[in-house]
C-alpha cells in the first residue's frame, strides 16, 4: 500500500482481491473517501502525483497488465502511458517535468521515459537488488502549500 498526499487529499493503492486506488480528505473523514480507479487494475504498486498537471500516475504489475497509467485526481481521463513486455514487474514511479522514472522489481533496473508517450526509454541503473521505490527531489516537484 502506497500513501501520497496532495493539498487536500491523500491517495493510496490497494491490491487485494478487489484492487483499487482510493483517495480521502486529509482530515480522514470517511464521508470523503472515494474509490477513483477499480476497473482493469491488478497490482497497483507505485503511485505518484503530478502536481502541475493534477494527475496521478501508477505502475501495475498485475497478471497480463504490466502498465504505467495516469488519470486525473478523480480517476477520470485515464490513459495507458506504457504497456510493454519490457515491463517485467513495474514497481515504484515518480514524475518530473516531461519524464517519468520507474523501477522494475524483477529485473532490478531503474528507467526513465517520456511521461506523455512512454517513449525515449533509457535504463538509468541496473543490478539494483530488491529495488522498489524511486523519488525525485527538486523544489519544483511539489508546490509550496
Amino acid at each position: 500500500m502506497i500513501f501520497l498526499f496532495s493539498f487536500s487529499y491523500m491517495f493510496w493503492t490497494d491490491w487485494s482481491d478487489e484492487s483499487k486506488i482510493e483517495k480521502c480528505g486529509m482530515n480522514g473523514d470517511p464521508k470523503s473517501r472515494q474509490i477513483i480507479v477499480n476497473k482493469n487494475i491488478g497490482w497497483p504498486n507505485g503511485l505518484t502525483i503530478d502536481y502541475p498537471l493534477n494527475r496521478i500516475w501508477w505502475t501495475d504489475a498485475g497478471q497480463g497488465l504490466h502498465t504505467i497509467e495516469s488519470a486525473d485526481l478523480n480517476g477520470s481521463h485515464r490513459r495507458i502511458v506504457l504497456k510493454s513486455r519490457s515491463l517485467e514487474h513495474p514497481f515504484g514511479i515518480s514524475v518530473f517535468q516531461d519524464n517519468m522514472y520507474w523501477t522494475d522489481w524483477k529485473s532490478g533496473k531503474l528507467f526513465k521515459g517520456n511521461k506523455f508517450t512512454g517513449g525515449e526509454q533509457v535504463e538509468l541503473a541496473v543490478n539494483l537488488r530488491g529495488v522498489m521505490n524511486v523519488a525525485v527531489f527538486h523544489q519544483q516537484r511539489q508546490p509550496v502549500g
